[in-house]
Protein backbone atom coordinates (compact mmCIF):
# COMPACT_ATOMS: atom_id res chain seq x y z
CA UNK A 1 0.00 0.00 0.00
CA UNK A 2 1.59 3.26 -1.11
CA UNK A 3 0.84 6.87 -0.47
CA UNK A 4 -2.51 8.24 -1.65
CA UNK A 5 -2.50 9.81 -5.12
CA UNK A 6 -2.96 13.55 -5.62
CA UNK A 7 -6.59 12.93 -6.64
CA UNK A 8 -7.23 10.91 -3.45
CA UNK A 9 -5.63 13.63 -1.30
CA UNK A 10 -7.85 16.27 -2.93
CA UNK A 11 -10.96 14.13 -2.34
CA UNK A 12 -10.05 13.78 1.33
CA UNK A 13 -9.62 17.56 1.65
CA UNK A 14 -13.09 18.18 0.23
CA UNK A 15 -15.03 15.84 2.53
CA UNK A 16 -17.89 17.74 4.18
CA UNK A 17 -17.54 18.07 7.94
CA UNK A 18 -20.53 18.94 10.09
CA UNK A 19 -19.87 21.84 12.42
CA UNK A 20 -21.59 21.93 15.78
CA UNK A 21 -23.64 24.97 14.69
CA UNK A 22 -24.90 22.99 11.64
CA UNK A 23 -26.37 20.15 13.70
CA UNK A 24 -30.06 20.22 14.47
CA UNK A 25 -31.87 18.65 17.40
CA UNK A 26 -32.57 15.40 15.51
CA UNK A 27 -28.81 14.85 15.13
CA UNK A 28 -28.32 15.23 18.88
CA UNK A 29 -31.31 12.96 19.54
CA UNK A 30 -30.05 10.20 17.25
CA UNK A 31 -26.56 10.47 18.77
CA UNK A 32 -28.07 10.20 22.26
CA UNK A 33 -30.19 7.22 21.17
CA UNK A 34 -27.15 5.38 19.76
CA UNK A 35 -25.19 6.06 22.96
CA UNK A 36 -28.00 4.79 25.18
CA UNK A 37 -28.46 1.71 22.99
CA UNK A 38 -24.75 0.95 23.35
CA UNK A 39 -24.92 1.26 27.14
CA UNK A 40 -28.02 -0.93 27.35
CA UNK A 41 -26.41 -3.54 25.08
CA UNK A 42 -23.32 -3.67 27.28
CA UNK A 43 -25.40 -4.04 30.42
CA UNK A 44 -27.55 -6.81 28.98
CA UNK A 45 -24.96 -8.69 26.95
CA UNK A 46 -21.93 -8.15 29.20
CA UNK A 47 -22.62 -11.14 31.45
CA UNK A 48 -23.12 -13.33 28.38
CA UNK A 49 -19.66 -12.37 27.14
CA UNK A 50 -17.99 -14.37 29.88
CA UNK A 51 -20.20 -17.35 29.09
CA UNK A 52 -19.17 -17.19 25.42
CA UNK A 53 -15.45 -17.49 26.23
CA UNK A 54 -14.14 -20.99 25.54
CA UNK A 55 -13.88 -22.56 28.98
CA UNK A 56 -13.33 -26.13 30.09
CA UNK A 57 -12.92 -28.00 33.36
CA UNK A 58 -12.59 -29.27 35.88
CA UNK A 59 -13.19 -32.56 33.99
CA UNK A 60 -12.73 -32.33 30.22
CA UNK A 61 -10.91 -33.45 27.09
CA UNK A 62 -8.38 -30.97 25.71
CA UNK A 63 -7.65 -31.66 22.06
CA UNK A 64 -4.36 -30.37 20.62
CA UNK A 65 -4.65 -29.93 16.85
CA UNK A 66 -3.25 -28.01 13.90
CA UNK A 67 -5.16 -25.15 12.34
CA UNK A 68 -4.35 -22.18 10.15
CA UNK A 69 -4.12 -18.96 12.16
CA UNK A 70 -3.25 -15.32 11.43
CA UNK A 71 -1.97 -13.83 14.71
CA UNK A 72 0.02 -11.17 12.84
CA UNK A 73 -2.04 -11.02 9.65
CA UNK A 74 -0.06 -13.73 7.84
CA UNK A 75 -1.66 -17.15 7.40
CA UNK A 76 0.34 -20.00 8.93
CA UNK A 77 -0.11 -23.41 10.46
CA UNK A 78 -0.28 -23.35 14.24
CA UNK A 79 -0.87 -25.62 17.20
CA UNK A 80 -4.10 -24.90 19.06
CA UNK A 81 -5.30 -26.22 22.39
CA UNK A 82 -9.05 -26.68 22.30
CA UNK A 83 -9.23 -25.22 18.79
CA UNK A 84 -8.80 -21.60 19.97
CA UNK A 85 -5.98 -19.08 20.30
CA UNK A 86 -5.15 -18.36 23.02
CA UNK A 87 -6.12 -21.70 24.53
CA UNK A 88 -9.34 -22.16 26.49
CA UNK A 89 -9.85 -20.92 30.01
CA UNK A 90 -9.60 -23.84 32.42
CA UNK A 91 -12.08 -23.01 35.16
CA UNK A 92 -13.06 -24.58 38.43
CA UNK A 93 -14.03 -23.84 41.99
CA UNK A 94 -11.98 -24.06 45.17
CA UNK A 95 -11.71 -27.72 46.14
CA UNK A 96 -12.31 -29.07 42.61
CA UNK A 97 -10.16 -31.94 41.40
CA UNK A 98 -9.08 -31.49 37.79
CA UNK A 99 -9.03 -34.33 35.32
CA UNK A 100 -8.00 -33.06 31.90
CA UNK A 101 -7.41 -35.67 29.23
CA UNK A 102 -4.98 -34.17 26.68
CA UNK A 103 -5.56 -35.69 23.23
CA UNK A 104 -2.83 -35.22 20.61
CA UNK A 105 -4.46 -34.70 17.19
CA UNK A 106 -1.47 -33.02 15.50
CA UNK A 107 -1.23 -33.88 11.79
CA UNK A 108 0.99 -31.22 10.15
CA UNK A 109 4.18 -33.14 9.36
CA UNK A 110 6.09 -29.88 8.74
CA UNK A 111 5.96 -29.39 12.52
CA UNK A 112 6.66 -31.60 15.53
CA UNK A 113 3.86 -34.10 16.02
CA UNK A 114 4.66 -34.67 19.68
CA UNK A 115 3.40 -32.24 22.29
CA UNK A 116 3.50 -31.47 25.97
CA UNK A 117 1.41 -29.27 28.22
CA UNK A 118 2.81 -26.77 30.71
CA UNK A 119 0.19 -25.53 33.17
CA UNK A 120 0.21 -22.12 34.80
CA UNK A 121 -2.14 -20.55 37.29
CA UNK A 122 -1.07 -22.85 40.10
CA UNK A 123 0.42 -21.47 43.29
CA UNK A 124 3.99 -22.74 43.69
CA UNK A 125 5.01 -21.23 47.01
CA UNK A 126 8.56 -22.39 47.70
CA UNK A 127 8.70 -24.63 44.61
CA UNK A 128 9.18 -22.08 41.83
CA UNK A 129 12.43 -23.88 40.93
CA UNK A 130 10.25 -26.79 39.74
CA UNK A 131 8.16 -24.67 37.35
CA UNK A 132 9.89 -26.11 34.29
CA UNK A 133 10.94 -24.63 30.96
Amino acid sequence: MGLPSKQQREAIKTLPVARSNQLDSSDYLSSFFVSMLSVISLLLLGPLGTALVAAIGPVADLRIRNAFIQPDGFNRSGVLAGGVLPGPLIAGQKGDNFQLNVINELTDDTMFLSTSIHWHGLFQKGTNWADGP
